[in-house]
């Protein structure tokens, strides 16, 4: 089985399985620079630059471990979460080097982001969310996922006010009420599969800033599956 992503532009969600002719095999987690969109494919173990917003390929280098799981920029460096040795790892973003790694604080880290301080990551087997101090293995906080029943978050994301998960177990997408367990609102997953990463874009780096009407971007486990419009208003 081979895996697509979907990009939601102007409303409607765009599917592609291919990347410059190479076929998609398990993307995982996702992220943006405020220029370019990166991705990590766990079948191959590389991570991917994007041009923009596109399936034209900028650059690829070779991921820090055989299952890296999230993907998140913190305005400068690029960071990894590395469920083989239960590490976040801190990558340059243009060569791939190994800039820093630390512990997750648990033992399944699904998924990352950055709030403009704080990297906030979520763990699949605790079933919970962490507000790091910073970019370290510290933890400020942390609450349990929303998902219900047999909750399990894949991935996160920051919109510039609230944290956004998605959980693979109840097929929902939620905006968290800035960074904590409450919940704004709840997307149904409409795409069938798995979801296991999430970002947005049009992230301002350089003043830490975002613009309005952010749009989503996933990846997913089912190329079988056709991709269904929803309306996001982030």
């Amino acid at each position: 089985m081979r895996y697509p992503m979907w990009i939601q532009t102007d409303g409607i969600l765009d599917v592609f399985g291919t990347i410059d002719g190479y076929t998609l095999n398990s993307p995982s987690g996702l992220t943006w620079d405020g220029t370019n969109l990166y991705f990590v494919d766990s079948g191959p173990d590389q991570i991917y630059v994007l041009v923009g917003v596109s399936n034209t390929l900028l650059r690829t280098f070779a991921a820090p471990s055989a299952n890296v799981r999230g993907l998140a920029y913190d305005g400068t460096n690029l960071i990894a979460a590395d469920d083989s040795n239960n590490d976040i790892v801190v990558l340059n973003k243009v060569t791939g080097a190994v800039i820093n790694r630390f512990n997750t604080p648990g033992n399944s880290c699904s998924g990352i982001t950055f709030d403009g301080t704080n990297l906030i990551s979520c763990d699949s087997s605790a079933d919970r969310i962490y507000v790091h101090d910073g970019v370290t293995a510290a933890i400020l906080t942390s609450f349990p996922s929303p998902g219900t029943g047999l909750p399990s978050p894949q991935g996160l994301a920051f919109d510039g006010v609230n944290l956004i998960s998605c959980d693979d177990y109840t097929d929902k997408i939620y905006v968290h009420d800035g960074v904590a367990e409450a919940v704004l609102r709840t997307i149904d997953w409409s795409l069938g599969g798995s979801q296991a990463g999430i970002t947005t874009y049009y992230y301002a780096s350089a003043a830490i800033g975002y613009a309005k009407n952010l749009r989503v971007i996933g990846s997913l486990e089912s190329v079988t599956k056709k991709a269904s419009a929803f309306e996001n208003t982030l």
